[in-house]
């Protein structure tokens, strides 16, 4: 039989070229959901991404643009995919050294479940800073586990951390910590003042690229760190947290995310009953993420942008449990047999997933397939985070329709942002508070509105300040009912999109929702409810489409319908404030009572402070 110095490196490239290919043929082809735009286009132009700006992860990306082949977006999510890759390989190193057993098994057991990880896999298949925090953290964790340790390696590791996700370096510092109290002689005088040179090097370096890169008048620059205090601002995601600061959120949509790992519990069990003392680290960093998720980042919680690094613990702990289960010396039928069990395993729980599918692309709907039906010089204003950054992709990183101006309209305040409009002359303002933010967004969108350039919205409801707006000023946006060839683009659109997978049909639905949002500024609401119920014909699983239907029938005096429409929302999603609002004021139509007894039930699925304003509602009509 192979010891495992024998077999480790064929076995370590043959995880990786499976993990890599594997994970290609499912990569978005062009930019996909949520933050990948944004992030391909400041890695594209070597811009600021959002704090905490991700500075390693903008060169890694940007890296990867000069391979010859696909789209810009696809060769970022392969350097992605690469580094997934990488991670896997990591996590059997990890299992391997934890177990120290003759086999392979247990490697085998914890690489099958972090690679059918829905919110590992969601996030290694397109442009996103994720795979490589993940890589770092179990790179951190692999060299803690060596027999010989080495400070400066854990020290260069946690600096590269600074520039990746801020779960890196969290890991990666308390990796290091860990290691130096248990083994308090890892570093010799040489190695501490190797260690510091090497640690204040890298540091300095991913700080640096903040104020370097602003300087440089990229398209893609949140926030302008040119200043020491905004650089600190943009490190420590100041402007995030004030943000969300009192947004309250549910836990439990984590918790059902790590179900899909369920089945590693009894294996994790077993490991921590046997190799409790090897995996102090492991836990405390599967503590560590929990902790992040709950405390730090809550928000990311509903779209699985927290539990990377929980699930990689969680695969790592089923990995040693196999093993220490095995015999020490297992027959090879029985080895292959337990890691075709534990990929079956993984497969089939995470297959129940619905929310992620990685071959999904937002692309023509948020970006490009926006900018294509714009009129001539136009101005594009985007609110959320699909169409801003598939828009901001096109325009900027790829050049898409120089002509049109793409604003995001919660930047406005932004002298960077306002600049992309050369008739606004050249304005440095950019208040410190909140209310003085958004006088100068509302001048400077007033502004547009009066110039000669044709004005559109993503969603006008969307939109900040916008009360304030159409008392300055009526701002008109029919997105997709002004050009002659809209219904054409469209067209070409959904047929050009598989409606094989949830998330396929998703886009598609959303790609109608879109036009009925404008029929119903119009408030044309045949054309409306049309678009409307095409959406739910595409994705009858999405709570928001009836909730929009429902919309169209109250207006249309079908109330009963209404009603019957919302129920099913808050059946499909309990957790759609807008939906149980909606119901409470359709019953409320009928019986007061009714509707403040609605908002009571509506108190058992979403936090009470998003239903005051609605009780206040109630209860004034109801008197």
């Amino acid at each position: 039989m192979q010891t495992r110095s024998e077999y480790a490196p064929n076995v370590r490239a043959a995880i990786f070229a499976t993990a890599w290919i594997g994970l290609a043929a499912l990569l978005a082809p062009d930019v996909a959901f949520r933050d990948s735009g944004e992030l391909g286009g400041a890695a594209w132009q070597l811009g600021i991404a959002h704090p905490t700006g991700f500075s390693l992860d903008m060169l890694w990306l940007h890296a990867w643009t000069w391979l010859p082949i696909g789209s810009a977006a696809f060769r970022m999510s392969l350097g992605v995919a690469f580094a997934s890759a990488v991670a896997l390989v990591l996590l059997f190193d990890v299992v391997e050294r934890v177990s120290q057993r003759q086999h392979a098994v247990g490697g085998f057991v914890a690489v099958a479940a972090l690679g059918t990880f829905a919110t590992f896999l969601g996030t290694a298949t397109l442009i996103e800073v994720y795979s490589t925090s993940l890589l770092l953290s179990l790179a951190a964790l692999r060299e803690h586990l060596s027999e010989r340790p080495r400070v400066p390696v854990l020290v260069a590791i946690a600096g590269l951390a600074i520039g990746a996700h801020v779960t890196a370096w969290l890991a990666c510092s308390t990796v290091l910590v860990a290691t130096l109290v248990a083994r308090p002689r890892a570093a010799t005088t040489r190695g501490w003042l190797a260690a510091g040179v090497l640690g204040a090097l890298v540091v300095a370096l991913g700080i640096a690229y903040l104020p370097l890169r602003s300087a440089a008048d990229a398209a893609f620059d949140w926030g302008d760190p040119q200043t020491p205090e905004r650089v600190w601002e943009h490190l420590s995601a100041g402007r995030i947290r004030t943000a969300f600061a009192d947004t309250e959120t549910d836990p439990r949509p984590f918790f059902r995310q790590l179900v899909e790992l369920a089945w590693c519990l009894p294996l994790a069990a077993i490991a921590v009953t046997r190799e409790r003392a090897r995996l102090v680290v492991p836990i405390l960093l599967l503590v560590l993420d929990v902790a992040y998720a709950f405390f730090v980042n809550p928000m990311g919680i509903v779209d699985r942008q927290v539990g990377h690094l929980a699930g990689a613990m969680l695969a790592a702990l089923a990995g040693v449990g196999v093993e220490a289960a095995l015999p020490l010396q297992p027959p090879r039928r029985l080895t292959a047999l337990a890691g075709a069990v534990a990929l079956a395993l993984g497969v089939m729980f995470s297959a129940v997933h619905t929310d992620i599918d990685p071959i999904g692309s937002d692309s023509t709907l948020g970006g490009g397939g926006v900018l294509a039906v714009l009129p001539p010089r136009s101005v594009y204003v985007c609110a959320s985070d699909d169409a801003c950054a598939s828009a901001l992709f096109a325009r900027y990183a790829v050049g898409e329709r120089p002509d049109v101006a793409v604003l995001v309209a919660q930047h406005l305040w932004e002298p960077r942002e306002r600049a992309k409009l050369s008739e606004l002359g050249p304005d440095v303002t950019r208040p410190e508070t909140g209310s003085a933010r958004a006088e100068l967004a509302q001048r400077t969108l007033a502004r547009v509105a009066s110039s000669t350039r044709p004005v559109r919205f993503e969603d006008e409801a969307a939109i900040p300040f916008r009360d304030r707006l159409r008392a300055t000023a009526p701002l008109t946006c029919g997105l997709t009912t002004t050009h002659p060839n809209v219904n054409q683009a469209w067209s070409t659109f959904f047929h050009a999109r598989a409606a094989s997978s949830r998330r396929g049909r998703d886009i598609i639905a959303r790609g109608y929702e879109a036009l009925g949002r404008s029929h119903l500024r119009d408030e044309d609401l045949e054309a409306t409810r049309d678009a409307f119920a095409r959406s739910v014909v595409a994705s009858p699983e999405r709570a928001v489409g009836w909730v929009n239907l429902a919309v169209v029938a109250a207006r249309t005096g079908h109330l009963e319908e209404a009603i019957s429409m919302t129920e099913l929302a808050t059946r499909l999603e309990p957790t759609r404030v807008t939906a149980w609002i909606n119901l409470a004021r359709y019953r409320a139509a009928l019986d007061p009572r009714a509707g403040l007894a609605t908002l009571d039930q509506a108190a058992e699925h979403v936090p009470e402070s998003t239903l005051a304003r609605a009780r206040e509602e109630l209860g004034r009509s109801g008197r």
